[in-house]
């Protein structure tokens, strides 16, 4: 994920959770959120080149940078979920990434 003080999908991803959540429930996602997240980028596009050169498994990412290392032949994928089953279904989502066929 990247550093949202550098990088507007981040920004984007923080003022999106604090319209869906509230600022306090938000900030306390992001806490737990922070556990899992291994290193912040300067830029939006960088956790995607990462995920693409095998650096990382996942990424927080906007759609067309994945799309850029995928189309440059890295094994790069997209996964579309609603942003309550992120919440609420977690393991049925780290289920889905693993077993992309049931998508």
């Amino acid at each position: 994920m990247a550093n949202a003080a550098s990088s507007g999908t981040s920004y984007t991803v923080i003022a999106t959770l604090v319209q869906l959540m509230g600022e306090d429930k938000a900030f306390e996602y992001m806490k737990q959120l922070h556990k899992n997240v291994s290193t912040y980028t300067r830029s939006g596009v960088a956790p995607a080149k990462a995920v693409a050169r095998g650096e990382t498994a996942v990424s927080i990412n906007c759609v067309q940078d994945v799309t850029t290392e995928a189309a440059q032949g890295f094994p790069a994928a997209s996964y579309h979920f609603a942003f309550n089953e992120l919440l609420l279904r977690p393991c049925k989502v780290l289920s889905r990434i693993a077993n992309p066929t049931i998508l």
